[in-house]
């Protein structure tokens, strides 16, 4: 063999190899859950290290940055806000819809529930809010099954429809927590109180119209559907737990 020709080959090879690498670049990718730390080896070519991160905190393990519709204490209802609300609904959707993503079938279609979820709890959480002071705007607010039928009713007809309603929420909370007594030692104080009415809105909002109609709102689990397809973006896949 001449050395024009070896040199021919050796040029040939190099140039094989440089387009082989230019093609795919190895790149390593650390990242931690609650108990867990992970390291994995991806492609750079195919997606950069933002689409990842952005992907497990807005997609995977999102910040759940809400608002909070509902009060423990009659004091605290006046400070309640449809802006405050707003605007932790809008920084949600604007992460949701502008941030850069692994761009593939399946985490765009979390991307989309992720943004119906925000949607959904944002717009429960504004009527809840609203109602506090006008508990009629309840009835613009459709889903809804009878059990959130019937507190909103109550909440909007108020005096004793409302105590009753009250009554028969104690006494669901009470089959349901470990320690009864103190739930209807408590209940009967606020009930021989002047502010047993605002005592009864205040638990029926929260306990009765909140918790019922949360459970009716789309909400995404994390299943495990969501590792095996984040997984599915490494050629190599290293975790180490830790005991809590």
């Amino acid at each position: 063999m001449t050395m024009k020709a070896l040199k021919t080959i050796l040029l040939a090879l190099t140039g094989l190899l440089t387009g082989f690498m230019a093609q795919s670049q190895i790149a390593t990718f650390h990242f931690n859950t609650e108990l867990c730390e992970y390291t994995c080896t991806f492609d750079s070519t195919k997606y950069s290290r933002e689409q990842l991160n952005n992907t497990i905190d807005y997609l995977w393990y999102p910040p759940y940055n809400y608002y909070d519709a509902t009060v423990w204490e009659l004091e605290d209802i006046d400070s309640l806000s449809t802006d405050l609300n707003q605007k932790a609904c809008d920084a949600n959707l604007y992460y949701l819809e502008n941030l850069p993503f692994i761009d593939n079938t399946y985490w765009e279609k979390v991307r989309q529930n992720r943004i119906l979820e925000n949607l959904s709890t944002c717009r429960l959480r504004e009527f809840t809010i609203l109602a506090y002071s006008n508990p009629d705007t309840l009835m613009s607010y459709e889903t809804v099954d009878s059990t959130c039928i019937f507190y909103r009713d109550a909440l909007i007809a108020g005096g004793e429809k409302l105590l009753e309603a009250w009554d028969i929420l104690i006494q669901d909370m009470k089959s349901r927590n470990g320690y009864p007594e103190n739930i209807q030692a408590e209940y009967e104080e606020k009930l021989a109180s002047d502010l047993k009415y605002e005592y009864a809105r205040l638990d029926i909002m929260m306990f009765g119209w909140w918790n019922h109609a949360n459970r009716l709102i789309f909400h995404m689990s994390n299943d495990g559907y969501m590792q095996m397809e984040f997984e599915k973006l490494f050629s190599k896949w290293e975790v180490e737990c830790y005991e809590p």
